[in-house]
């Protein structure tokens, strides 16, 4: 229940289930036609490591720590390195690394 949630560009945390629907929102609000394409998938009884491309076009805003940016209309392709730990079954750390396209923060 108290997973630290890590956006390691941005330098945000946030903990729990709460936290972690915060990161999808802000995608699936700002990119709703967004998918993505997993390159490599690393795991382990306590560990895992998901690379993946994220792509989608920004018709939704971003909600911003300082505001809300508009949509762009601009098509969007991220490089994603996504690292869990995992306890007893369940995510207890997320944290997330890509290149900041420059609408994080």
């Amino acid at each position: 229940e108290d997973c630290e949630v890590i956006d390691i560009p941005s330098g945000t945390t946030s903990h729990g289930p709460e936290g972690y629907k915060q990161v999808i929102l802000f995608f699936e609000e700002g990119f709703p036609d967004s998918g993505i394409e997993i390159t490599n998938l690393l795991a382990t009884e306590d560990q895992a490591v998901v690379e993946f491309i994220g792509r989608g076009t920004n018709t939704g805003p971003l909600h911003m720590p300082t505001g809300d940016v508009p949509p762009t209309g601009h098509v969007v392709e991220m490089r994603f390195c996504d690292v869990y730990r995992v306890s007893n079954g369940k995510i207890v750390s997320y944290r997330s690394y890509y290149k900041d396209p420059g609408f994080t923060g």
